[in-house]
């Protein structure tokens, strides 16, 4: 089963993006070191996920708790599936970091790492090699109990901007 990565976000454009109303939210935490924090939405209970490389997009480099900010907010389904980026070989599958629920991170080179956290179910184990939009895992669930997908790409360790190494639709 290989579609192409992301292939279930191929109905969004960039104009419907931009269509998806600004929702005002204050930063729950947020780590500059992990690359990534959460924030609460007015008016949900759920915690929305915030990667610092999208804030950078937007003009900013760092957040403090208690911050007030506008999001746009899209959520994914339970049960969708997970597809890697690009080729490489699991080097971890599991739940045994914290903060991150079912787990994989693929090694696709001596510089990249993809990771997929929040995952229902894991398709793959540690040494398998993954071909790009191979399905690995499905969705779960995030911290607030809603369907999520932690996504990052790391370079040399650090987290990047995903859109920039992306393969294109």
């Amino acid at each position: 089963d290989t579609a192409p990565a992301l292939s279930d976000f191929a109905e969004l454009n960039s104009e419907q993006l931009m269509e998806t109303p600004l929702e005002p939210a204050r930063v729950k935490w947020f780590d500059k070191g992990k690359g990534f924090g959460f924030a609460n939405v007015f008016g949900r209970n759920e915690d929305v996920f915030l990667h610092v490389e999208v804030l950078r997009q937007s003009g900013l480099a760092d957040l403090q708790p208690g911050e007030a900010l506008a999001m746009r907010v899209i959520d994914g389904k339970r049960g969708q599936p997970v597809r890697a980026a690009a080729p490489g070989r699991v080097v971890y599958a599991g739940k045994g970091l914290i903060g991150y629920g079912e787990l994989v991170i693929i090694k696709h080179n001596e510089t990249y790492l993809s990771a997929y956290g929040y995952n229902r179910s894991v398709l793959v184990k540690e040494g398998d090699s993954i071909t790009r939009g191979q399905r690995i895992a499905t969705m779960g669930e995030g911290p607030e109990r809603k369907a999520r997908l932690l996504f990052e790409i790391r370079r040399n360790g650090k987290p990047v901007d995903p859109r920039r190494h992306l393969p294109s639709q």
